[in-house]
């Protein structure tokens, strides 16, 4: 354990030191709890999908980046695709979350989904069953095991997969979009980047409008599912034209979150008279009201201000002179909660006799700012802008 000090604050009878401990970081879940198989077919003959590859290599990166011990399939055949999905299986075995992402061209077909793996070659509408993966398949596999979230991200919603089939559109048997999912397994979220029956668009972008939503927003930590997908439909309602509504339906029975909220445990370790600590605006905690009881609290994306303010009271030591009582403070922060070992910051400062009548006799002062950052991708927490303060007489 390294430590480091950072600086000294200026006061007429002690200083202020600052010291930040920094350790490596410890998972806080072990990536086998959470399992995903995301598929990625961009090579469909006569009918390619540039996005679909990109959509799920990013994909496979950012649920790598939240935990997910992740399998990765790009063009897969029927057989690898089917072999894949076995292998699957047999993985969410130990696993307590399950997320199987599919980008690519799909097919209802007599209210059943398929996936089309690459290079499918489908002489007619009989043939599809046997030349794809039907989404049953996922159900099962994602039913085989006890899991908390099983969740099903379909972004394949086409008009015609088949442009070689001239007839297709007159069949009774096929109906443009994805039909709504059937069969699917208890605490399950089954989510489609466009309503059921509705086309989707692939963009003009490196991503689809609807992957590049969840990218934008998986990663943000404390950000439940249901509010995830709520963000995505309003931003891909709001890129495309017609109107594009992504659709998902829900049987969880428990709060989920891609990336856990990020908290904070703060607690005071001194005080002298009152303490304040204030983080986004709120004063969290008290000297006089928490004393040295940790506390956490929660932080949110991006910029977190916080300042640390001191009360000394307008008290005299006894005697002929009646000197004014010095003040003191230690704050402890320990910068990610949900680690058994994370970066700590130490703050504290001291004044034995603060001048009579002057800015910290009587007086509430402040002692410390700065923001605390937490990285939207990693989760990380870090302490920017720091400043330490002891107030001139």
């Amino acid at each position: 354990m390294a430590v480091i000090k950072a600086s000294q604050a200026r006061s007429v009878c002690a200083g202020l030191i600052l010291l930040l401990w920094f350790v490596a970081p410890v998972c806080a879940q072990n990536a086998a709890t959470r399992v995903a198989l995301v598929v990625g077919v961009s090579a469909y003959p006569g009918n390619g999908l540039p996005n679909a590859g990109p959509d799920a290599a990013a994909m496979a990166t950012a649920l790598e980046e939240l935990g997910f011990e992740t399998m990765y399939l790009r063009e897969p055949d029927k057989k690898t695709l089917a072999d894949a999905v076995s292998e699957f299986t047999k993985k969410l075995a130990a696993a307590r979350v399950g997320l199987f992402y599919f980008a690519g061209h799909a097919v209802q077909l007599r209210g059943r989904n398929y996936l089309i793996p690459a290079e499918a070659r489908i002489a007619g509408l009989a043939e599809v069953p046997a030349a794809t993966v039907d989404v049953e398949a996922i159900f099962k596999a994602l039913a085989a095991n006890e899991l908390e979230a099983r969740l099903i991200i379909v972004d394949a919603c086409r008009a015609n997969p088949f442009p070689h089939l001239s007839a297709l559109p007159s069949s009774p048997d096929w109906v443009p979009g994805l039909a709504p999912p059937s069969n699917a397994p208890p605490n399950t979220v089954v989510a489609f980047s466009t309503e059921p029956g509705s086309l989707a668009s692939d963009g003009s972008r490196m991503h689809s409008p609807y992957t590049g939503a969840l990218l934008r927003h998986v990663r943000e930590p404390g950000l439940p599912i249901d509010q995830l997908f709520q963000r995505v439909r309003a931003e891909v309602r709001g890129a495309t034209e017609p109107d594009q509504i992504p659709w998902e339906t829900s049987s969880l029975q428990r709060p989920f979150f891609f990336r856990v909220a990020t908290d904070i445990e703060a607690a005071f370790t001194g005080g002298d008279d009152d303490v304040y600590f204030t983080v986004n605006g709120t004063e969290v905690q008290t000297w006089s009201g928490n004393g040295g009881g940790a506390k956490r609290i929660p932080l949110r994306a991006g910029v977190n201000p916080f300042y640390v303010d001191v009360y000394n009271q307008k008290t005299r030591t006894p005697g002929l002179f009646g000197v004014p009582e010095g003040w003191h403070y230690g704050l402890k922060v320990v910068l990610d909660a949900r680690k058994p070992v994370a970066d700590v910051l130490m703050l504290g400062a001291a004044e034995d006799v603060p001048v009579r009548d002057g800015p910290r006799d009587g007086k509430r002062f402040r002692v410390a700012t700065g923001e605390f950052f937490v990285d939207p991708a990693s989760g990380r927490v870090t302490v920017n802008q720091l400043e330490t303060i002891v107030p001139r007489k």
